[in-house]
């Protein structure tokens, strides 16, 4: 389980095959969020972007404040993932 900023990070279904198809684990995940920063581009109110450059590359995270259904627990839901070059 991960946690940031206090709260627990859960992921939607599409974000899941992202970080699936990107070959990343949890670890990455963790990772883009503890050292990584959010960044300068505006999203709507209660979603955040999360940027780590790493090899010359750029991970990001984008995550949604969130309500899981079954507990009714606030959750951070990753809802995108993804990697580009630098360039």
């Amino acid at each position: 389980m991960i946690v940031w900023r206090g709260v627990v990070v859960s992921y939607s279904d599409a974000a899941a095959a992202e970080i699936t198809d990107l070959c990343w684990n949890g670890h990455d995940v963790r990772e883009i969020l503890e050292r990584g920063r959010e960044a300068k581009r505006k999203r709507k109110a209660g979603i955040i972007e999360v940027c780590l450059e790493k090899r010359g590359r750029v991970r990001k995270i984008v995550l949604a404040e969130s309500i899981q259904r079954w507990s009714g627990e606030v959750v951070w839901l990753v809802i995108h993932a993804g990697e580009y070059a630098r360039g």
